[in-house]
């Protein structure tokens, strides 16, 4: 069998993952959550999650933050 010139081996990803952003919102308000979770739909480049938690104290809503990220392992660079 000959190997075609630009054929993809197996098992190889041809797709490049998408970028995440990761949202804060302060409180148990479902409004911001459905609001961004909508973009999802209407662009290709981009995953937008939401962090939940129930905090409305600024630090309550960066340790939700650093929860869902830690959860979702996603590299903070």
């Amino acid at each position: 069998m000959v190997k075609r010139v630009g054929q993809k081996k197996r098992g190889k990803y041809s797709r490049k993952p998408k970028k995440i952003i990761l949202i804060g919102t302060e409180g148990s308000n479902q409004t911001e959550k459905n609001y961004f979770t909508a973009f999802n739909q209407t662009q290709s480049e981009y995953k937008i999650n939401v962090a939940k938690g129930n905090n409305t104290d600024p630090e309550g809503v960066i340790r939700d933050l650093l929860k869902t990220a830690k959860q979702e392992e996603l590299d903070l660079k």
